[in-house]
């Protein structure tokens, strides 16, 4: 609880000789938007950082071994987070209430997800996984980790991918869309809304008539598009 509470500190640079930091040590720092940790730090305590919600990212070290309880509790800003390979369970709650945390890396070293890790951080829609599909089943996901079974999986991932999004506007027949491409070149497309809808020319041509039993047609000219098309 080294500095529990210091609800002004906004930044802080920790040097390389510290490798633990304890329970609690930057709880309730309600104004830390910025840590740089050391290389040399191989474990963070229990709720260590819980409620240092403008916190937007957290570099962990390689090497760092543990990572407490609700370690990152209540770090709403949080957006993605990279575990390291040096890492094997995550301890119960870590990004519990990490409201905008979207992306998270976990990697082929972990054997269990314990206790409600991402409980209510419902907005975790892509894990990337170092790892295979097989080896990803064998991982213990323990209870209140629901996230994780809507999020698209990215397995043999290296990398969070970083879109940048290109908007195109809706047709007669297709809805307005967004494509997110990352720079590695995956890409996929967010479909939004519906199409317009033609705007005919006329009132149409009788193509077929409607019998008793039977739907007639009617042939359109769409005044935007062109197109020709039928209906009933």
């Amino acid at each position: 609880f080294a500095f529990s509470g210091c609800s002004s500190l906004t930044s802080i640079n920790i040097p390389d000789g510290v490798t633990s930091i304890g329970d609690g040590a930057f709880c309730g720092c309600s104004s830390l938007t910025s840590v740089d940790l050391p290389d040399n730090l191989k474990s963070i305590g229990d709720y260590a950082f819980y409620g240092c919600n403008l916190l937007t990212n957290i570099e962990l070290p390689e090497g760092i071994t543990t990572i407490g309880s609700g370690a990152f509790n209540s770090c709403s800003a949080l957006v993605s987070v990279i575990i390291p390979e040096s890492v094997t369970t995550l301890d119960k709650r870590v990004f519990e209430e990490c409201s905008n945390l979207k992306a998270i890396l976990i990697p082929k070293s972990i054997t269990t997800i314990s206790w409600g890790v991402f409980y209510d951080s419902d907005n975790v829609a892509e894990v990337y996984y170092t790892g295979t599909e097989e080896q990803w089943a064998a991982i213990t996901i323990e209870n209140y980790n629901d996230c994780l079974k809507t999020a698209k999986i990215h397995y043999n991932a290296d990398h969070i991918h970083t879109y940048t999004s290109v908007y195109t506007a809706a047709t007669c027949t297709k809805s307005e869309y967004y494509t997110y491409t990352c720079e590695c070149g995956y890409s996929y497309i967010k479909e939004s809304g519906t199409p317009n809808g033609h705007t005919p020319t006329n009132s149409g041509v009788v193509t077929k008539e409607p019998t008793c039993t039977t739907e007639g047609e009617k042939t359109f000219t769409c005044e935007v598009c062109g197109e020709a098309y039928t209906e009933t």
